[in-house]
Formats: structure tokens, C-alpha cells, sequence
């Protein structure tokens, strides 16, 4: 054991150091003990990628003011012994400094614990004054303290006695201590189990060691407790894991959301670059969906990267990553972001020994120009991320021009849907379907249409997605489907020639249960026989493998209706599960890949080999998006069974349908 004692320094033992001078003794092993504990935290703590939240500044605040408050302490008990006599001016340094930062903790605590429940932008005058008052008193004491000897005094007699106003300290970490208590309490909702036991743990082990002290003051367990705090802490609350994303190891939404909240409630100017990548579908079709998560790690790892201290990178779900970038808009940091990022886009990404190109789309947003909250900014993303079929890869969009027109069309379009629904005025135009084998036009398809005051004609591509989206065209094919079966009826288009009329189903539909027994309840209330109803499915369900559709198609085809696979060719093809999956009654080569054919001698030898294939496996071919008489010829001889385009007719409204068909002949559309 160390003892000091009356100046001598007697050597009994290396485990234990205690000072004892004129009979007063301090143990100071639990002081050492919680500068080993508080270096261990610090050092694990810097070791890591740790985001630059108001929590974790604190937190590692915290540990730093817990080491000097150790230090001072321990050097407090030394300087007793060396500086004689006891009012020299060091004695009195060291022993301010060791009352400062005790007296500092307490109210790092608290502020640590509403970083944890709130904002700092939430925090209202009141509460800053709550938590500021008791300290500056109790640090104005501190300083004081030289001068006054109303915390203690030193005397020959006895180094160190306590008066009145030292408890003034103790009743101020009292203070803290039971306010993050309260805190926690009021905002309980807000917490997960693990950041509710914290402030109760931490309270219950504080408020033992207060009164322990009182009745062994020898003992400097302060210090000790706090440490045992601090590791609670750490273990629960403070671990770096938690915001990173397992699949990418960078920063998670989770830890996006509280950044983002952090710098809108300091007012900080700053900057999102946020990424979608775009072309995985076809890979992890292709190649296998591991190889598709092998990209999005090898793209999150290239954003890492380029991150610096103003540059924090984020995954926050799928193919949509984030950059956060700490600096004015003005600034060259973000424009070099950008095109760091475009210029990888142009090159290739290694997916094990394959080279693949991938695209990305990449939209800037600034704060406070483009969004005044987290929740506003999250909605822009998703909204953009979501019509990023419209927009051009590789290219930047600026949020405030582009995005905010846009969604105010969305949201009129999408009032446009709603009005038309409950108005049942959406427009049915049909374009007729020529025989190859008679001439005539014997089919045709139904496309809906839909205008509104304020916007007039609005494209289908525009209204349908949405529609699907809401859930919408759902009622919207039932509309059409009723307006079709009406118009085969009442135009009695049975003696112009026409025997089967085809009307598209959405992918949502075809995924509703009750699918067969809504269309059959339309259908059948006009008296029309089932096999003069085709349905278009699109390629994005065909070559999917759900049981509701699988079962619906089955059960469209026991009921006698037949089935086209539409717009064959657009990009999700895939030949084998086409045949493999269902049985397709008509193909409909889609339009790119007939016009294909005309521009190089690749382009007709596959389109030569896809109608053969299938022509060979019985199924009827039907080609879209005629427009000059050569395609036709050309798909005549290549044995086409129906065509379908400009060159024949236009989609035409119900009214001038029925007269088409009534004054026009195939010998004098189809050149001869």
C-alpha cells in the first residue's frame, strides 16, 4: 500500500494507493479505476465511425470532462501533501478545477438525455434557463471558493473540511439527476426500452452513491459511479452499430432522419444529393439477386470513399442512397460530388468476373430553399425516386424548378382521376385489329382516355401509374370494361364484322382475388359471350410466378375468355417463363421491336425467329405499331396473323369507330 503520511511516503504494497495526512484519509482507487474505465470508452469511441450528432458530441463531452474531474481529484489529494502550506495558490487552482468539472457532469448528463428525447430546436426558453441557472450559481461558488471558504477550508488541523455551501453542489447534481429522471418520464413514448432504462439505472446508482459519501466521505466513489454510468451508456445507447446498415456499412435512414433533424433545428445550411441506381432488376434476374446486393455494397463502399468531414454517406433502402454535404450551395464541394459520382456511373462495376454498367438517377436538394422539415424532405425523395422512370440517368435534377411544378401536376392529375371515377367519364377509344388472312377487321382494342377541365387530354402513361399506385384502376377497369361491353351491344358490332374486342388488364388487377368473378358479373349482364373478350396482360406480370394470377388466368380460361401477352419485347421478356408459366391464346410483338426490323438486318432476324417460335408452338401472332406499308408486307410474309397500327387506323372514339367500320374495307387501307 502507497500511503502518504505527514509528508513521508512509506511502500507496502503495489495494489492500493491512500493518502493519508493528519489523520484524514483519502482512498483513491476508485478514482484510478474510473480513469482506466473513462480512457478505455474514449479510446473505443474515437476508434469508430461515429455520426456528428448533437448526442454524440455530448456524450463524448462527457467522457473527456469525467477524466479531468478524475485527474483534478486525484491531483488535489497530492497537491496536499507537496504544497506547504495549504493556501498556496496551486492548492487552490487544482482544487477549483476538480470542483468545476465534478460540478460540469451533472449538467452534461442532462443535456445528453434531451438529446436523446428531443430536438434542440424543441427546446424551449424555459427549459434552457432551468438547465443553465443552477449551474452558473454553483460555478460562480466554485470560483468563488478561493476567496470565501464557503465550500471548504484548509487548515493545519485538518486539510480539508467541508462547509455549508458544498452541499449547494451536491443539491444541484441532485437537481440533474431527478430532471433527466422527469424527462424520461414525460417523453417515455418516444423511447425505446433500452433509452428508458439509462436515465433510471443511471439515477438509481448516482442517488446511492450521494448518500454513501455522506457517511464515508473518505471513499471518492463519485468518480467511480459516474464510470459505471458512462459503461451503461456506452453498452446501451452509444454504440456505433447502431445507425450503420448491416448490407452496406455505411450510415442507415434511421441515421439520415436524425442528422437531417439536427442541422434543420441548428438553421445549418446544407445540401442532399440523394442517388437512385437504376438497371439492378436486370441483373439480379440475370445473374442472381447476391450479385445485385455485391453492386449496391460496391456503390455503397465507393460512396464511403468520397466522404469527408463535410460529406457523411447514407443507405436508405434498396437501390436509393444519400449524401449529406455541409456546405452552402454555392460551393464547389457539391458540383464535384456530382460529377465524382456521374463520371463512376460511366464506368463498368466488377459483379464477380463480369463487368456490368450501371445507371443512376441523382436529385439535389437545399436546405432551407427546397424543405423546411425532415418530414417534407423524406416526401420529396420518395416522390422523386418514385418518377424516376422519367427522368434522365446520370443527369442532376434541382428540386425547386422541376420537382415542385411536377407535383402540382401529380396532384391535379390525381384530382382529374377521382373526378372521373365518380363522374364515370372516362372515354373509351378503340383501334381496330386487321385479319391478315381475311382483310377485314375482325378484332379491336379498347384504351381508355381521360381529360379534365384544367389539364385537358391527360397521356395514359401519366394517369395509369398513378392510378395503380392508389389502387384506383381497379374501379377504373370496371368502367372501361362496362363502357366496352355497352358499346359491343348498342352498336351491335357483332354485324359490322367485329368478334372479339380486347380490353387491358392492369398488374393490379390481375393481383385482386375476386378479379374472374367482378369481370364475369360485367360481362354477363349484357348478354355477351365469353369468347368475345381478350385480355391484355402486360409482360411485368406475365413473367411473374404469384398464385393469385396464376389462378385467375387459369380460371379466365375454364370460363372461355382468351388471353394476349401485350407489348412482347419491351424489356421484361422472358421467353421461357412465357411458355413455361401460362398458356397465351395471341402475342402482340410490341412496336420496338417490329420497327427494329427495319433498321439493320439483326433486328428482322430476330423478329423473323420470334414469330417462328411461336407460330410453331400454335399461338396466334398479332403485331403492333404499323406505319408503312413495307412492315406489313414484311410481317405478311413472315406469318403475322393480325396487325394493329397507324397505318390502318388510329385509336378513334366510340362514335367514329362505329363509322370506320362501317365505310372502310380492308382492300382500301392495306396497300396491295
Amino acid at each position: 500500500m502507497f500511503r502518504f503520511q505527514n509528508k513521508t511516503l512509506f511502500c507496502e504494497t503495489a495494489h492500493n494507493y491512500v493518502i493519508v495526512l493528519r489523520m484524514n484519509v483519502w482512498n483513491l482507487d476508485f478514482d484510478i479505476a474510473g480513469i482506466i474505465v473513462g480512457t478505455a470508452i474514449l479510446i473505443i469511441y474515437k476508434a469508430n465511425r461515429n455520426l456528428r450528432t448533437w448526442q454524440n458530441n455530448i456524450f463524448q463531452l462527457l467522457v473527456i470532462t469525467f477524466l479531468f474531474s478524475c485527474f483534478f481529484e486525484i491531483l488535489f489529494c497530492f497537491s496536499l501533501i507537496f504544497w506547504t502550506p495549504h493556501y498556496t495558490i496551486p492548492v487552490f487552482i487544482i482544487t477549483i478545477l476538480s470542483l468545476y468539472t465534478t460540478n460540469t457532469l451533472p449538467v452534461l448528463y442532462y443535456f445528453f438525455v434531451i438529446a436523446m428525447v428531443t430536438d434542440r430546436k424543441d427546446i424551449s426558453l424555459g427549459r434552457k434557463l432551468a438547465a443553465v441557472i443552477p449551474f452558473a450559481v454553483t460555478s460562480v461558488l466554485v470560483w468563488f471558493a478561493a476567496f470565501d471558504a464557503v465550500h471548504f477550508y484548509l487548515s493545519p488541523a485538518s486539510p480539508c473540511r467541508h462547509r455549508i455551501f458544498i452541499f449547494a453542489l451536491f443539491a444541484a447534481a441532485f437537481y440533474y439527476v431527478l430532471s433527466t429522471l422527469i424527462v424520461t418520464i414525460k417523453y417515455s413514448t418516444r423511447l425505446t426500452m433500452k433509452q428508458r432504462s439509462v436515465p433510471i439505472v443511471c439515477t438509481v446508482v448516482l442517488v446511492f452513491v450521494f448518500l454513501y459519501i455522506f457517511y464515508f466521505p473518505e471513499y471518492l466513489l463519485v468518480n467511480f459511479a459516474i464510470s459505471v454510468c458512462l459503461i451503461f451508456i456506452f453498452m446501451t445507447l452509444q454504440n456505433p452499430l447502431e445507425f450503420k446498415d448491416a448490407a452496406t456499412n455505411i450510415y442507415s435512414s434511421r441515421a439520415f432522419s436524425k442528422i437531417v433533424r439536427e442541422k434543420i433545428g441548428r438553421r445549418e445550411i446544407f445540401s442532399i444529393l440523394s442517388i437512385k441506381l437504376s438497371g439492378l432488376a436486370v441483373i439480379n434476374e440475370r445473374l442472381g439477386i447476391e450479385q445485385g446486393n455485391l453492386l449496391i455494397s460496391e456503390f455503397a463502399d465507393y460512396l464511403l470513399r468520397i466522404s469527408r468531414k463535410n460529406i457523411e454517406a447514407f443507405h436508405l433502402s434498396g437501390v436509393e442512397f444519400s449524401l449529406i454535404i455541409s456546405s452552402r450551395p454555392s460551393s464547389g464541394d457539391i458540383k464535384l460530388t456530382e460529377q465524382r459520382i456521374q463520371q463512376r456511373f460511366r464506368q463498368p462495376f466488377l459483379c464477380g468476373s463480369i463487368q456490368v454498367t450501371l445507371n443512376g438517377y441523382i436529385c439535389q436538394y437545399d436546405f432551407p430553399r427546397d424543405f423546411s422539415d425532415t418530414k417534407e424532405l423524406l416526401d420529396i425523395i420518395s416522390y422523386v425516386f418514385d418518377s424516376a422512370g422519367k427522368l434522365k440517368a446520370d443527369d442532376t435534377i434541382y428540386t425547386k424548378q422541376k420537382i415542385e411544378k411536377q407535383q402540382q401536376h401529380d396532384m391535379a392529375v390525381k384530382f382529374a382521376i377521382q373526378n372521373s371515377i365518380e363522374n364515370r367519364s372516362f372515354q373509351v377509344y378503340f383501334q381496330p385489329i386487321q385479319s391478315v388472312k381475311t382483310g377485314k377487321f375482325t378484332c379491336a382494342e379498347a384504351l381508355v382516355r381521360m381529360t379534365s377541365p384544367e389539364l385537358g387530354l391527360i397521356p395514359p402513361d401519366d394517369f395509369i401509374p398513378k392510378a395503380e399506385k392508389t389502387g384506383q384502376i381497379i374501379k377504373i377497369g370496371e368502367i372501361v370494361l362496362e363502357k366496352c361491353c355497352r358499346c359491343l351491344v348498342e352498336n351491335n358490332l357483332q354485324d359490322s364484322g367485329i368478334t372479339v374486342l380486347n380490353v387491358n388488364l392492369s398488374v393490379v388487377q390481375c393481383l385482386q382475388q375476386n378479379l374472374v368473378e367482378s369481370l364475369m358479373s360485367i360481362i354477363d349482364s349484357y348478354h355477351i359471350p365469353h369468347h368475345m373478350i381478350d385480355f391484355e396482360i402486360t409482360e411485368s406480370i406475365a413473367v411473374t410466378t404469384n398464385s393469385v394470377f396464376e389462378e385467375n388466368f387459369v380460371r379466365l380460361k375454364e370460363n372461355g375468355f382468351s388471353i394476349s401477352l401485350d407489348d412482347f419485347g419491351t424489356g421484361y421478356s422472358n421467353i421461357t417463363k412465357v411458355i413455361n408459366n401460362c398458356s397465351y391464346d395471341v402475342i402482340k410483338i410490341d412496336k420496338s421491336i417490329v420497327w427494329a426490323a427495319d433498321k439493320n438486318r439483326k433486328g428482322e432476324i430476330i423478329l423473323r425467329n420470334i414469330i417462328a417460335a411461336f407460330k410453331e408452338l400454335g399461338t396466334t401472332i398479332l403485331a403492333e405499331g404499323i406505319e408503312t406499308p413495307e412492315q406489313a408486307d414484311r410481317l405478311k410474309k413472315l406469318g403475322c396473323d393480325y396487325f394493329q397500327g397507324y397505318l390502318f387506323s388510329k385509336p378513334l372514339p366510340e362514335t367514329e369507330f362505329v363509322k370506320f367500320l362501317q365505310t372502310q374495307t380492308a382492300a382500301e387501307i392495306l396497300p396491295v
